[in-house]
């Protein structure tokens, strides 16, 4: 009886953890179809798990709240406030604070905003994520409902944009400007090259979560048929712009509270594996770390270092669960258990 008990705990912690790595992608009222099957195909390039989510989700608090991040996508912002409750927009700003992360494309970025200015009229929104004001749409690149191709420059002091191009070209569709209240700090990962620079892509932390927004739909490969999807294909676009949508998501789930361990000195700890690259992410809030250590199944020990990084590659592991153990120079322990696909 305790051996299956104790399989049986096993197995609940397993699938507790994988269901913890998924991303939710909104995909009810006023969400684009287009959007969501582009990001869909994206994440799978990426080897993450995704799940769509509905706002009867939502509205009942049923929805995954350990997952990686939540992902609005383009559409309709209006349709999104219509469809969600306050307590729900509540419990996702909570979500974020507490370590979630969210990305918004578009609709997405107009929903996480405080203020939106659309098309002459000023509105308020309730998720207030971006603590500033979002102005759509720019018929100077196109007339809403129009879209086209327009460049952004990228910022190569945001440390999302290591390797990349100065420049590229994206495609805009109805999409904002972001003006931060004064006193807002936000890093900025591209600037529109028709709009007097302004920012075009943006990213901060909220509390303890993280936060991605962006204007043009880097999920969408105009002239590639990877995305799942024709919308654009007339468009001639030579890149991807995969490479900084990417980028920006390895920025965020960098600190989604996909582990988090409360330990005795009131700190916390958070791990996250990335299927993809094959590294274990580690963020500790407290004393300085002794050593990592890690087990298999059958208690062998796999890796040990007391050179601690914040990123450990374990690419020589084959799939399977492991545990971690760190121990901190003022002798706590700390164990968490990761499952590497």
């Amino acid at each position: 009886m305790k051996k299956l008990l104790r399989t049986l705990f096993t197995f609940i912690v397993i699938s507790f953890h994988l269901q913890s790595q998924e991303v939710l992608i909104y995909s009810d009222d006023g969400a684009w179809e287009d959007g969501i099957i582009a990001l869909e195909h994206f994440f799978d390039n990426q080897n993450v798990t995704h799940t769509r989510l509905y706002a009867a989700d939502l509205n009942a608090g049923t929805w995954n709240k350990e997952a990686l991040a939540i992902l609005f996508p383009g559409g309709y912002a209006y349709n999104y406030q219509l469809a969600i409750s306050l307590d729900a927009v509540d419990e996702i700003r909570s979500y974020i604070a507490n370590g979630g992360g969210y990305i918004g494309i578009c609709a997405g970025a107009y929903f996480a905003s405080k203020t939106v200015a659309w098309e002459g009229g000023v509105y308020p929104y309730e998720l207030g994520l971006f603590d500033g004001t979002a102005y759509g749409s720019l018929n100077y690149i196109a007339p809403w409902p129009n879209y086209t191709m327009t460049d952004i420059s990228i910022n190569q002091n945001n440390n999302i944009n290591k390797g990349s191009k100065d420049k590229i070209s994206v495609s805009y569709y109805g999409g904002p400007i972001f003006t931060p209240n004064p006193g807002v700090e936000i890093d900025t990962i591209a600037t529109w090259d028709s709009a007097e620079n302004t920012p075009a892509i943006i990213n901060f932390e909220y509390e303890k979560g993280r936060v991605l927004l962006l204007v043009p739909h880097l999920e969408v490969e105009e002239s590639d048929d990877r995305d799942g999807t024709e919308f654009a294909a007339e468009l001639d676009d030579v890149e991807s712009d995969w490479a900084i949508l990417e980028s920006g998501f390895k920025w965020l789930i960098n600190s989604s509270q996909t582990s988090v361990i409360n330990n005795s000195e009131g700190n916390d700890l958070r791990l996250f594996f990335n299927q993809s690259t094959n590294r274990l992410f580690v963020n500790y809030n407290g004393n300085e770390l002794k050593s990592i250590t890690i087990y298999n199944l059958n208690a062998e020990k796999v890796h040990y270092s007391d050179l601690i990084n914040s990123e450990i590659d374990l690419s020589h592991l084959i799939s399977g669960v492991y545990f971690v153990e760190l121990e901190t120079r003022g002798g706590v322990k700390i164990k968490r258990k990761f499952q590497k696909q």
